[in-house]
């Protein structure tokens, strides 16, 4: 099992895997770290045969999430080029990262901005 910055993962013994966002200090808000962790963790869900469903959850607190961590000044677009950049959202969510299991998010307290990549459809 991987350790990953500002994420949990737990499995169950009826093939439930739950990942819990954790920086409720930063109301659960997301980094370039944790974005990079996203993709990671998705993979793994991805691999992972025992795991048939996904519970998507966050730290308790005030919020599911509030977005992008605004408090740390760092590129989460891969470029320092305005035209050459990525949207930072693309490594968050299931979807994006091509997880197909039913993932089911469970929402508390405020979910704002950058929270809602978790839930964009894939294109």
């Amino acid at each position: 099992m991987t350790d990953y910055t500002g994420i949990l993962i737990e499995r169950t013994k009826d093939h439930v895997a739950s990942i819990t966002i954790n920086r409720p200090a930063a109301m659960n808000a997301f980094d370039l770290d944790m974005c990079l962790a996203f993709q990671r963790v998705w993979r793994e869900m991805i691999e992972d045969e025992s795991v048939h469903a996904i519970v998507l959850r966050a730290a308790p607190g005030r919020a599911f999430s509030t977005g992008r961590d605004v408090r740390k000044n760092e590129n989460l677009s891969g470029s320092d080029q305005v035209w050459d950049t990525r949207d930072p959202g693309e490594w968050l969510g299931p979807k994006q990262n091509r997880c197909w299991k039913p993932v089911i998010a469970a929402v508390h307290g405020l979910c704002a901005g950058g929270a809602f990549y978790w839930y964009r459809p894939a294109r």
